[in-house]
């Protein structure tokens, strides 16, 4: 008997056989573009968009990796994108111009190859433009004496490059292996994601007007120093020092900043900075600063930073003094304030003059013993607009003459010494005196209109308890 196909199965079998015909055709699209990759050597000095530019004759596309053969100057007159691209071996000077504001998009590696004579260059001149490399950028280093003048070398005047897998150089020399970001305008920007190696054998020239380095990648990255750079003014290597690095260990320094390393402001935008125990010099009229949601952490022996005219810690930023040694914490306006020596018997001392902390302000980690915090040494006033936290194994001396103003909640799991001196209370929304341990107060105000609330009995005053506005609450016997 013939068994005969209804019309709705033939529909389920017609169709079945298009999606088939239909992924069939996307493959053999997708491997036909594959199998179009082209190396592409430029054949003459031309525009990057004219097809007789290069051998074999076409732009370059996406997949197709790029080589700049010996003498020509290419120009990038439109936006590009490309796989790779390669600075040949050169007898003669050799260049790809980025012009005006076009980009160029490298998906893979950039790589100089040193020239063959003196003095020769192979030069990629970002000029106000973009370049983005999503491989590694390497300078080549080979020869030996004699050949400091054959150079690899990018320029950045206004525009940016963004090496989003690493910058390397290689030795054995420094001298022709350059990034150049002081010419006029001179406020080009550096984005750095992966690290910056073999900054021993390269020669920056960051300049005074504006030039930005920015370590901004989402895993840890260590601030490398060139060996040389030099500009008419001094001899520095960055100009303006960022940082936007958002993974949970941030961004560490490998030895210490002075105004050689670093002439302009240090920003920590996102993320972390470690000083990893290096001391932080900055230059006069500059700025050392940290955003709101970052952090500043300084380690080991190093003191705060010195020689910056100005100190710009947002509301919400973080500074934290974690030294193994006795510390003056710099009077200035602080986000968060976190004082926790990380070994035991440290006294870290607030230094003269006014201490203003717009977040929270922290005595000790909780962990390391004798711990000593004192306002009481020094002329100090101190200026708490968060909450205010005595932590356990540690101390808190206040000043016998200026009074502490806490606009947050009190507590303390340490020890308190009033030195005769007052805490103002002075917040617009509740607080509270709480801690695992008892506060003895000389003099307590209380100034605010909403009410002060104390949780436990561990309180008391010797002095003068002065109720301005608002309610002063106790618990119940």
């Amino acid at each position: 008997m013939v068994d005969f196909l209804n019309i709705t199965d033939m529909k389920k079998i017609t169709h079945l056989n298009f999606c088939l015909l239909t992924a069939l055709a996307l493959l053999l699209f997708a491997f036909g573009n594959e199998a179009k990759a082209t190396d592409r050597l430029s054949a003459k000095t031309g525009n990057w968009s004219d097809p007789a530019t290069w051998s074999p004759s076409g732009v370059p596309g996406a997949s197709d990796k790029v080589f700049i053969a010996s003498g020509h100057t290419v120009t990038v007159n439109g936006n590009y994108t490309c796989a790779s691209l390669t600075f040949n071996i050169s007898n003669v000077d050799t260049h790809v111009n980025i012009s005006g504001t076009y980009t160029l998009t490298i998906n893979g590696p950039l790589y100089f190859y040193q020239p063959n004579f003196n003095p020769v260059t192979n030069l990629l001149s970002i000029n106000n433009g973009t370049v983005t490399v999503n491989g590694l950028i390497t300078f080549a280093g080979i020869g030996g004496a004699g050949t400091e003048n054959r150079k690899g070398r990018i320029d950045i005047l206004g525009g940016t490059l963004n090496a989003n897998a690493g910058i390397t150089f290689e030795g054995p020399f420094f001298f022709n292996k350059i990034i150049d970001m002081q010419e006029a305008p001179g406020n080009g920007t550096i984005n750095l994601k992966g690290a910056l190696t073999g900054a021993e054998y390269g020669t920056f020239y960051g300049g005074h007007s504006g030039s930005v380095f920015n370590y901004a990648d989402d895993v840890a990255q260590t601030i490398n120093f060139f060996y040389y750079g030099y500009t008419a003014a001094s001899a520095s290597h960055y100009c303006n020092l960022y940082i936007n690095n958002t993974s949970a260990t941030g961004v560490t320094l490998s030895e210490a900043v002075t105004t050689r390393v670093v002439a302009g402001n240090i920003m920590v935008q996102n993320g972390k900075l470690k000083n990893s125990g290096f001391d932080i010099t900055g230059t006069s009229g500059k700025t050392f600063g940290v955003s709101n949601g970052a952090f500043f952490e300084m380690t080991g022996t190093a003191v705060f930073p010195t020689g910056f005219s100005t100190f710009a810690f947002d509301p919400t930023s973080t500074v934290r003094y974690l030294q193994t040694n006795n510390q003056t914490i710099y009077p200035c306006t602080y986000g968060h304030l976190e004082i926790k020596p990380s070994t035991n018997s440290i006294t870290h001392t607030f230094g003269a003059g006014t201490t203003t902390v717009a977040g929270n302000l922290t005595a000790g980690n909780g962990t390391n013993t004798g711990v000593v915090v004192t306002a009481a040494t020094n002329a100090a006033t101190l200026n708490i607009l968060g909450n205010f936290t005595i932590s356990a194994n540690s101390s808190f001396r206040a000043n016998a003459t200026n009074a502490l103003s806490l606009g947050g909640d009190w507590t303390n799991n340490g020890t308190f010494t009033h030195n005769s001196g007052t805490v103002n209370l002075n917040g617009s929304s509740l607080q509270t005196i709480k801690g695992n341990s008892s506060t003895t107060f000389n003099n307590l105000t209380c100034d605010n209109p909403t009410g002060i609330t104390l949780t436990n009995t561990l309180t008391t005053a010797l002095g003068n308890t002065l109720i301005k506005r608002g309610t002063f609450t106790v618990p119940a016997e």
